[in-house]
């Protein structure tokens, strides 16, 4: 990727100088798009789309207030997430993109990234597993008060508070959240999952492994079959206490649990426009051979995004969520050529001027650009 590096870098400066006055977050995330071409930086790696196929993947910087993306970068699909980070996050910095609040999910959160972005005063919030033991002991402490009035979240079904903890002798607030309408589905498919381990332990259908028994059940054995089990009741209500819970990590203390939980929810844009990418705009795969039509198709790709981005943001204020459908509405307008020059632009409907005046655009002028555009 060395040929279009420094090119790229200032396209995307100049594109992000754009947005940047405007932008408070930043939502990252990354993708992968499988290949079957043998490109030199098509490798097997965690695929999102379960594909049993060489990938690449894609790094993507979004603005959560303009909702367009502002950069990218495509790199080997064997690279992990979390050990690409610190090169998106100087990215960023090289386009112009600094002094920003970072948006992410668990998959970046190690000690190498918080150190990182330590060092480089980058300030962010994510999502921490509450799987390690330091965010896990602090859900454990806070379900005996969290259910509590004063930390219910107004218009969610969420509670939340806020607490600071040490992570590498560093400062960090961890939001905590209970969500009510999630804890009893939670609930629901834990005691599902413990009933299906119970029946395949009473079958001996696994005989040969018991870890995948050790989260619920007391499990003993002396040779292949196994002699005794008992459920851990402690293990499994422990389980059910956490069900619906989960947590934020910030290196800042000025947000409280309320903004913090609004601000994360803005790093579904990113998310969505992925999909948008694969599903939308059909960039499932990558059909080039070589590393610099790969690189052409990834920008081809990018420019796409942009718009399709841009139509749904406009297409909301015309009251038409389905950019198929205001795509489709604006395609009814018709033109009749009847030769020697004359043309006549059939009448505009209600929704297609309320489309227009969504963009900005005066019907007026509109019909004129057509009536006059050169086949």
């Amino acid at each position: 990727m060395h040929r279009s590096a420094k090119s790229s870098a200032f396209g995307f400066k100049l594109w992000s100088a754009l947005h940047k006055d405007e932008e408070q977050t930043l939502a990252y995330d990354v993708t992968s798009i499988s290949t079957y071409a043998e490109i030199q930086m098509a490798e097997y790696g965690y695929n999102r789309d379960q594909e049993t196929l060489p990938q690449l993947n894609i790094g993507m910087l979004y603005g959560t207030k303009t909702a367009l993306p502002l950069c990218y970068e495509i790199y080997s699909g064997s690279i992990v997430d979390k050990a690409f980070f610190p090169y998106m996050m100087e990215l960023g910095e090289l386009v112009g993109l600094n002094d920003l609040f970072y948006i992410m999910d668990r998959g970046f959160l190690t000690l190498d990234n918080l150190s990182f972005m330590a060092q480089n005063q980058l300030n962010f919030l994510m999502a921490a597993p509450k799987s390690q033991k330091i965010y896990r002991q602090a859900l454990i402490e806070a379900t005996a008060v969290i259910r509590h009035s004063r930390y219910h979240i107004p218009q969610t079904s969420c509670y939340g508070l806020s607490k600071v903890i040490q992570i590498n002798e560093l400062p960090y607030t961890l939001h905590i959240y209970l969500n009510t309408s999630s804890a009893a589905d939670e609930e629901a498919r834990i005691y599902q999952h413990v009933d299906r381990l119970e029946e395949e332990l009473q079958n001996q259908m696994k005989p040969i492994s018991i870890t995948r028994y050790n989260k619920y059940y007391d499990v003993t054995r002396n040779a292949s079959p196994i002699e005794e089990y008992e459920r851990n009741h402690e293990k499994i209500t422990e389980m059910i206490e956490l069900a619906g819970m989960f947590c934020l990590l910030s290196n800042t203390q000025d947000k409280s649990a309320e903004v913090a939980l609004r601000l994360y929810g803005r790093r579904d844009m990113v998310e969505k426009a992925f999909q948008n990418l694969k599903n939308s705009i059909d960039y499932d795969r990558f059909l080039t051979h070589t590393e610099k039509t790969t690189e052409g198709e990834a920008f081809v790709a990018f420019l796409s995004l942009i718009l399709w981005s841009d139509l749904t943001n406009h297409g909301k204020n015309s009251g038409e969520k389905s950019i198929n459908r205001l795509v489709k509405q604006m395609g009814t307008i018709k033109r009749t050529d009847y030769g020697s020059g004359c043309s006549l632009l059939q009448p505009l409907t209600r929704k297609q001027k309320d489309i227009l005046s969504a963009f900005a655009i005066e019907p007026e002028e509109f019909l004129q650009t057509i009536l006059h555009f050169e086949v």
